[in-house]
Parts: structure tokens; sequence; C-alpha cells
């Protein structure tokens, strides 16, 4: 209901009640997620519930508002609240003012609770210099739980005080800077009343700078100082964290060159990981197990990703334990790319028509953990040569791809390299798995139905182990894999492919291994309802070193030495709009080990 009394002045009232019988069952929740919180109650009982609200609103036209509310919430005979909400937004003259606040008094069969949560946000804008804007703020939250009884204070009272300052700029220019402070005090109960527990400092500082339409730079850092004041009512340790982002965009010379860039650092905790490997139902995993040791108990040095689906009937779960490590965190990550078509597509001669047919891409990945304390460069992430005493977490990875004629209809070509290192300490000791490939691709369409495509890759696979060290490895690997293609029409194709490959292990045993693979692969699809798919793969494997060991299933991948058959047949069929039926059948014969078939059936339904 409205009432406009004086020009520009409005009063506003409401009154809203609801009522919920007890053998209400809702199918989702109908309130919100604080609710619970606000009210302070936490009982699942299912009872008569009645909730009222009255209240009005004065506004004023270019001036703001004040807003009071009175709430009540009662479940039958256990619980009765009542809470006083008050809020006010005023804006004139450059000035903002913010206050709002609730005030709420409890009463039930367990405890009596009064809880008071104001805060207020006040700041002025000055117009003349540069539309700075300065602020101060604040908030309290002190829950009080008393026992009903002996109206003694409870351990799940809390309260805290915050107040702060801040200056920023507003206006809408190249450049924006802001500076907030704030200072956080934490009360614990002790001897029926609160104590002063742990006081926190907090700076931010957070920008962003646009020096043209090409470059964007965002950045934000927070640094905040934990003081213990009481000991004995906190677990928390004096501490210094820091988090912050640097981000930077780049798209000059009309799209030639684009970069992103992203620049993170953070201090904190890291707990110790330790896997388990569970068991599911086949095919609904990632790792198979091999009982090397004949004992049929599960050992973590035992499971491997599994090389067909069928097999795959364990998951890696990631537990973490009770003990703490403290760690600084760095992440640093760059994409670029160089296009020089952007600008020279319609040259046709010279050096510019070679250049526009180049374009390259790359992506620089590295996130690296490491112990507070240690000697050792926090902020640097190149700095990735560390010790195992230090190190907590690293992962990099590094693609660079040279183009030539890239999505010419006719003809193009790759060069490149991909790096990648995963190493991380577990309560196990460190592992780590690195991978270094530089490959040679090509395309040539012959004609509009015969293409030729190759590939030559040649590199590293190493794998290390401080606890099993049976799972070392350092593999030198070659292969090479030409493809020809035959297209009859858009609804049948065949490919045919061949590959060699050939690897050493360096150290330890030194397996050798030298593959050949023949495969022959068939699409058809009969209309856009059907589609019919094989494969046929004859691989034959000249393998030396021992057998069911961790380095002979990474070179093996599955196969066994001698003659390998794999082969499948898909058929998926369009039953209607909406479900889709897909039937697959796998088979392989590898080495001497018996044929294995699996079939798989499935309806699918989009909505």
């Amino acid at each position: 209901m409205r009432i406009q009394k004086i020009k520009h002045w409005k009063l506003i009232t409401q009154a809203k009640y609801e009522f919920k019988q007890d053998h209400f069952r809702p199918l989702n929740p109908y309130r919100f997620s604080e609710f619970t919180r606000d009210w302070n109650y936490n009982s699942d009982e299912f009872l008569n519930e009645h909730l009222g609200i009255v209240g009005l609103e004065i506004k004023k036209l270019n001036l703001g508002n004040l807003i009071y509310n009175f709430s009540t919430f009662n479940r039958g005979s256990i619980y009765n609240g009542y809470k006083h909400s008050f809020a006010s937004k005023i804006n004139s003259k450059g000035f903002k003012i913010n206050i709002k606040g609730s005030y709420l008094i409890t009463d039930n069969t367990e405890e009596k609770t009064s809880f008071f949560r104001p805060n207020f946000d006040i700041s002025k804008t000055f117009q003349k210099l540069n539309k700075i804007r300065i602020g101060i703020f604040g908030e309290r939250e002190k829950n009080t739980r008393n026992h009903a009884l002996t109206d003694t204070l409870q351990n799940n009272s809390f309260f805290y005080d915050l107040t702060g300052a801040y200056i920023e700029t507003t206006n809408t220019g190249k450049i924006n800077i802001g500076v907030r402070y704030k200072r956080r005090w934490d009360y614990s109960p002790y001897l029926n009343d609160f104590s002063t527990s742990t006081i926190a400092d907090e700076i931010h500082l957070d920008g962003k700078w646009n020096p043209s339409k090409v470059s964007r730079l965002r950045w934000n850092l927070t640094y905040r100082n934990l003081n213990i004041i009481n000991e004995s009512l906190t677990n928390q340790e004096k501490q210094e964290t820091y988090l912050g982002r640097i981000e930077h965009h780049l798209n000059a010379v009309k799209g030639v060159i684009r970069s992103t860039t992203l620049y993170e650092i953070s201090s904190g905790q890291e707990p110790e990981l330790e896997f388990v490997y569970q068991a599911v139902n086949d095919g609904e995993g990632v790792y198979t197990w091999i009982d090397r040791n004949l004992d049929s108990i599960p050992q973590l040095d035992e499971f491997e990703i599994a090389n067909f689906q069928d097999e795959a009937n364990y998951v890696r779960v990631t537990t973490f334990t009770d003990r703490y490590i403290r760690s600084n965190f760095v992440q640093f990550n760059n994409s670029l790319s160089l296009n020089p078509k952007a600008i020279w597509f319609k040259e046709e001669k010279n050096m510019k028509a070679f250049l526009s047919k180049l374009a390259l891409q790359s992506r620089l990945k590295i996130n690296r953990k490491v112990k507070l304390g240690d000697d050792i460069s926090q902020w640097n992430p190149f700095d990735i040569q560390i010790p195992d005493s230090s190190l907590v977490t690293l992962g990099f990875i590094y693609r660079a791809t040279l183009f030539f004629n890239r999505s010419n209809p006719k003809y193009d070509a790759r060069i490149g390299i991909n790096q990648s290192n995963n190493r991380s300490i577990l309560t196990t000791g460190f592992e780590e798995k690195s991978i270094t490939e530089r490959f040679f691709s090509f395309r040539w369409n012959i004609t509009k139905r015969w293409s030729l495509s190759s590939i030559f890759t040649e590199g590293w696979r190493q794998a290390d182990s401080e606890f099993f060290n049976q799972k070392d490895y350092k593999i030198r690997n070659y292969k090479v894999e030409p493809k020809f293609t035959y297209q009859h029409n858009k609804n049948f194709r065949i490919i045919n492919s061949y590959k060699f490959q050939k690897g050493k292990n360096t150290i330890n045993f030194q397996e050798r291994i030298s593959l050949h693979d023949i495969n022959t692969e068939i699409t058809f699809n009969q209309s856009s309802k059907t589609s019919i798919r094989s494969k046929f793969s004859f691989i034959a494997v000249d393998f030396i070193g021992e057998n069911n060991t961790p380095v002979s299933f990474a070179m093996l991948e599955g196969l066994q030495n001698g003659l390998n058959y794999l082969w499948n047949i898909s058929f998926d069929r369009k039953l209607s709009k909406n479900l889709l039926l897909s039937l697959n059948y796998e088979g392989r014969k590898t080495g001497e080990a018996k044929i294995i078939h699996v079939g798989r059936a499935s309806i699918r339904a989009t909505f």
C-alpha cells in the first residue's frame, strides 16, 4: 500500500503472513538458503510454522529511503523468534550512505539466543578530483546463545567486529585503482562471556589499465596478517598470507598477434595427499589392476591406466590427510597466436605472400607449489628445478605448433613440440611423469576423393617414483604413421593406415619394442538416421624385456609380444527425434591370450 502525503515523499507499508502445516513436504527448498541461520534454528522436525512480517518504507525522490520491518516466526511450542530489521540508502551531493541490520531474539526449549547484525558503508565521491571515492565501512555479527535452563553461554556462540576504509577511482578512463583496508576482531566464548581470540589485518589493491583498444590489463592483490591474541581460544596459528592475480589481453595489428597472459600467486596450507583405488563396474572406471606378485592383494604399484575400456574397473580417489603443509603457490599461463594472414591474405607474390601462409600457436602453463620458508623464489614460476624436500606439486605444459597453409583445401603442414611434466609429493614419496614430443605432419588432398596424410613423432616418456623404483622408466620413442583416405561421397569413407613405432627404455633393463600396425577403418552413413563404423587392426610386436612389469605395460599399451588383432563395429540408429540407439561390438586377440569379445548397447534420450 502506498500513501503520498507530501510532494516527492512516499510512504509504503507491507504485511505478509505464511503458514506451513506439519504434514507439508516440499519437493525442493522454497526458502532462501540463509533462512535457518537468520532465525537461529536447526531443527528438522516437521511442525506447524507461522511467519509474519509487517513493515514500512519512507522514500524521497533524489534522496533515499528508510525501511523498518518487524517479523515473527513460530514453530509450535518449541520455538518463538522475533526480529527487527532496518535499512537505509541515501545518495545526495556525492555522498552514499548504506546502512542495514537486524536484531533477533529467540526462545526455544533448549536455548535462548540474541543475534545482532548491523553493517554500514559511507562514502563521498569528489567529482573535481577525477571522481575519487573515499569511504568507510563496518559490520558486526554477535550471536549469543545461552542454555535455556542454566543461562550459560554455549560454545556455538560467535562474535566478530569488522571495520575498514577505502579509496578508489570511479571514472571510466584508461586507468582505475582501488585500495581497501580492513581489520577484523574475532571473539570466542570464555567464562560465560566473549573474549578476543584473533585480530586480522587485510589490505587489498585492485585496478585496471586500458592504454589502448588492443591491450587490457587487470590486477588485484590481497595481503592478510593474522595475530593470535589468546592461544587457548583458537587452533589457528599466527600467519601471513597473500593472494594476487594479474591478467593481460592483447589483440594487436588487426588480429595478427593475439595473446592472453595470467600470473597468479597465493600462500596458505596444503594437505598431504594419498591415493586410494576403488573397484567399480567393468568399463566404468579408468584404471586396471595387475596382480604382479600373484598374492591376490591389490597394492598401490599394481594399478595402471586401462588400455581397453572393458578392463577399466577401478577409479582413483584422492584423499586428504590431517597433515598440512604451509606452501606458496604460483601460476603462469600464456597463450599466443601469430597469424600474418589477417593483414596479408590478398598478397599473391613476394615474401608477404609466403608469410601469410604461416601461423603459430603456443601455450605455456606452469603450476607450482613449494613449502613455505624454504630458500626458493616464491614468485618466480620459471624456477622449476625444485629439490624434493621443498616441492609440494609441479605442473608444466608447453605446446607450440607452426602451421603452413593452415585450413587450405589442397594441402597443409605442421611442425611442433609438446612437453608436459607433473610432479607431486604423496605420503609414499614423490611421483613424476613427463612427456617430450616433437612432431611433423602434413595433409594432401590428391583428388576430391583421395587424400594422403602422415605424422612423424619422436621424443621421450619418463616416470620416476621415489617409493616404487620398479615403476621408473625413460623411454625413447620414434613413430611414423602415413594414412590414405578414400571419400566416395558424404556417406561412405575408407581409411587405410600404417604405423611403425620403435622405442627403448634407456634405464634399468633397457627394454626395447618394435611395432608394425596396419589398420582399415570404414564408415557408412545410410541416411541421417543410421551410421555404421568398423575398424580392423593387425599389429606385429617385437618386444625384448621382462613381461608383466610397469615398463612393459607402458611400452606395449595393452598389446602382447607377437601378433595382435583388434576389431570393432558400431551401429547408431536415431529411433526418433529424442531417442538414439547405439550398438557396439569389440574383439581382440593379443599374442597367446584368448580372444576377448565385448558387446555394449545403450539408448540415449535427449530433451
